[in-house]
Protein backbone atom coordinates (compact mmCIF):
# COMPACT_ATOMS: atom_id res chain seq x y z
CA UNK A 1 0.00 0.00 0.00
CA UNK A 2 1.26 3.50 -0.88
CA UNK A 3 0.22 6.48 1.22
CA UNK A 4 0.76 9.93 -0.19
CA UNK A 5 0.79 12.82 2.26
CA UNK A 6 0.66 16.39 1.00
CA UNK A 7 0.73 19.75 2.71
CA UNK A 8 -2.71 21.28 3.04
CA UNK A 9 -1.03 24.69 2.65
CA UNK A 10 0.03 23.87 -0.89
CA UNK A 11 -3.27 22.33 -1.93
CA UNK A 12 -5.87 24.78 -0.62
CA UNK A 13 -8.69 23.39 -2.78
CA UNK A 14 -8.85 20.26 -0.63
CA UNK A 15 -8.48 22.09 2.68
CA UNK A 16 -11.54 22.88 4.82
CA UNK A 17 -12.41 26.54 4.60
CA UNK A 18 -15.28 28.90 5.26
CA UNK A 19 -16.16 32.23 3.66
CA UNK A 20 -17.44 35.08 5.84
CA UNK A 21 -19.39 38.28 5.18
CA UNK A 22 -17.46 40.36 7.72
CA UNK A 23 -13.99 40.51 9.19
CA UNK A 24 -15.47 40.41 12.70
CA UNK A 25 -17.15 37.05 12.00
CA UNK A 26 -13.96 35.61 10.52
CA UNK A 27 -11.62 36.73 13.30
CA UNK A 28 -13.81 35.04 15.95
CA UNK A 29 -13.11 31.64 14.36
CA UNK A 30 -9.33 32.04 14.23
CA UNK A 31 -6.72 30.98 16.75
CA UNK A 32 -5.22 34.50 16.76
CA UNK A 33 -6.42 38.09 16.66
CA UNK A 34 -5.53 41.26 14.76
CA UNK A 35 -7.28 44.32 13.41
CA UNK A 36 -8.64 44.42 9.87
CA UNK A 37 -6.17 45.76 7.30
CA UNK A 38 -6.89 49.05 5.56
CA UNK A 39 -8.49 48.58 2.14
CA UNK A 40 -6.15 50.14 -0.42
CA UNK A 41 -7.62 53.10 -2.32
CA UNK A 42 -9.51 52.02 -5.44
CA UNK A 43 -9.93 48.43 -4.21
CA UNK A 44 -12.99 46.69 -2.78
CA UNK A 45 -13.13 43.67 -0.51
CA UNK A 46 -14.12 40.63 -2.59
CA UNK A 47 -13.89 37.82 -0.06
CA UNK A 48 -12.88 36.87 3.47
CA UNK A 49 -11.91 33.22 3.95
CA UNK A 50 -10.66 31.26 6.94
CA UNK A 51 -8.69 28.10 6.19
CA UNK A 52 -8.61 25.45 8.93
CA UNK A 53 -8.90 28.02 11.78
CA UNK A 54 -5.28 29.05 11.31
CA UNK A 55 -5.24 31.18 8.13
CA UNK A 56 -7.10 34.37 7.31
CA UNK A 57 -7.26 35.36 3.66
CA UNK A 58 -8.81 38.60 2.36
CA UNK A 59 -8.99 39.30 -1.37
CA UNK A 60 -9.24 42.90 -2.59
CA UNK A 61 -10.05 43.66 -6.24
CA UNK A 62 -9.99 46.70 -8.47
CA UNK A 63 -12.07 47.46 -11.56
CA UNK A 64 -9.07 46.66 -13.83
CA UNK A 65 -9.01 43.09 -12.40
CA UNK A 66 -6.02 43.82 -10.16
CA UNK A 67 -6.02 41.69 -7.00
CA UNK A 68 -4.37 41.94 -3.62
CA UNK A 69 -4.35 38.92 -1.35
CA UNK A 70 -3.78 39.61 2.35
CA UNK A 71 -2.88 36.59 4.46
CA UNK A 72 -2.29 36.03 8.15
CA UNK A 73 -1.30 32.51 9.24
CA UNK A 74 0.04 30.66 12.23
CA UNK A 75 3.27 28.95 11.13
CA UNK A 76 6.91 29.37 11.89
CA UNK A 77 8.95 31.88 9.94
CA UNK A 78 11.12 29.35 8.07
CA UNK A 79 8.12 27.36 6.86
CA UNK A 80 6.34 30.44 5.46
CA UNK A 81 9.51 31.66 3.73
CA UNK A 82 9.96 28.23 2.12
CA UNK A 83 6.35 28.15 0.87
CA UNK A 84 6.45 31.74 -0.41
CA UNK A 85 9.73 31.15 -2.24
CA UNK A 86 8.14 28.09 -3.88
CA UNK A 87 5.21 30.13 -5.23
CA UNK A 88 7.09 33.28 -6.23
CA UNK A 89 9.25 33.67 -9.33
CA UNK A 90 12.97 34.03 -8.78
CA UNK A 91 13.50 36.67 -11.49
CA UNK A 92 13.35 39.56 -9.04
CA UNK A 93 15.44 40.18 -5.98
CA UNK A 94 14.07 40.25 -2.47
CA UNK A 95 14.68 43.34 -0.34
CA UNK A 96 14.13 44.03 3.33
CA UNK A 97 13.17 47.27 5.02
CA UNK A 98 12.47 48.38 8.55
CA UNK A 99 8.98 49.73 9.29
CA UNK A 100 9.04 51.17 12.82
CA UNK A 101 11.09 48.23 14.11
CA UNK A 102 9.27 45.60 12.04
CA UNK A 103 11.34 43.70 9.45
CA UNK A 104 9.41 43.52 6.16
CA UNK A 105 10.59 41.48 3.16
CA UNK A 106 9.44 42.77 -0.24
CA UNK A 107 9.82 41.68 -3.82
CA UNK A 108 9.14 43.59 -7.03
CA UNK A 109 10.52 46.18 -9.38
CA UNK A 110 12.30 49.45 -8.59
CA UNK A 111 9.32 51.39 -7.22
CA UNK A 112 6.45 48.88 -7.38
CA UNK A 113 6.28 45.75 -5.26
CA UNK A 114 4.07 42.70 -5.75
CA UNK A 115 4.91 40.79 -2.55
CA UNK A 116 5.43 41.74 1.10
CA UNK A 117 6.01 39.46 4.07
CA UNK A 118 6.33 40.14 7.81
CA UNK A 119 6.15 38.08 11.00
CA UNK A 120 4.75 39.05 14.43
CA UNK A 121 4.18 36.92 17.55
CA UNK A 122 4.04 33.58 15.72
CA UNK A 123 1.84 34.91 12.93
CA UNK A 124 3.11 35.29 9.38
CA UNK A 125 1.52 38.08 7.32
CA UNK A 126 1.81 38.55 3.58
CA UNK A 127 0.49 40.63 0.69
CA UNK A 128 0.45 39.10 -2.80
CA UNK A 129 -0.48 41.19 -5.82
CA UNK A 130 -1.75 38.81 -8.44
CA UNK A 131 0.01 35.89 -10.02
CA UNK A 132 3.52 36.74 -11.17
CA UNK A 133 2.51 40.28 -12.02
CA UNK A 134 4.71 42.98 -13.49
CA UNK A 135 2.71 45.65 -11.70
CA UNK A 136 2.67 46.38 -8.01
CA UNK A 137 2.11 48.91 -5.26
CA UNK A 138 4.43 51.66 -4.07
CA UNK A 139 6.10 51.09 -0.71
CA UNK A 140 4.01 53.87 0.90
CA UNK A 141 0.74 51.98 0.24
CA UNK A 142 2.23 48.66 1.38
CA UNK A 143 3.44 50.38 4.57
CA UNK A 144 -0.04 51.84 5.21
CA UNK A 145 -1.62 48.39 4.92
CA UNK A 146 0.99 46.81 7.20
CA UNK A 147 0.71 49.56 9.82
CA UNK A 148 -3.09 49.18 9.88
CA UNK A 149 -2.80 45.59 11.17
CA UNK A 150 -2.58 46.08 14.93
CA UNK A 151 -3.49 44.35 18.18
CA UNK A 152 -1.83 41.18 16.98
CA UNK A 153 -2.11 38.39 19.51
CA UNK A 154 -1.43 34.72 19.41
CA UNK A 155 -2.88 34.37 22.93
CA UNK A 156 -5.57 31.90 21.90
CA UNK A 157 -2.87 29.38 20.98
CA UNK A 158 -0.95 30.15 24.18
CA UNK A 159 -4.11 29.66 26.26
CA UNK A 160 -4.72 26.27 24.65
CA UNK A 161 -1.11 25.22 25.29
CA UNK A 162 -1.40 26.25 28.96
CA UNK A 163 -4.60 24.20 29.36
CA UNK A 164 -2.82 20.99 28.34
Amino acid sequence: MVVLLTSCFLFRSTTPHEEFDTFEEAIRTLQFTCTEPTVPEGYTKESIIVWVWATLEIIYTKSDSSRIKFRAEIFDDDYIKAINSFWLPEDRETEEFDLNGLKVTIRGNEDLYYFAYWYVDGIAFSLHLGEYTDSGLPIAIISTIIESVKNISNNRIKELENDE
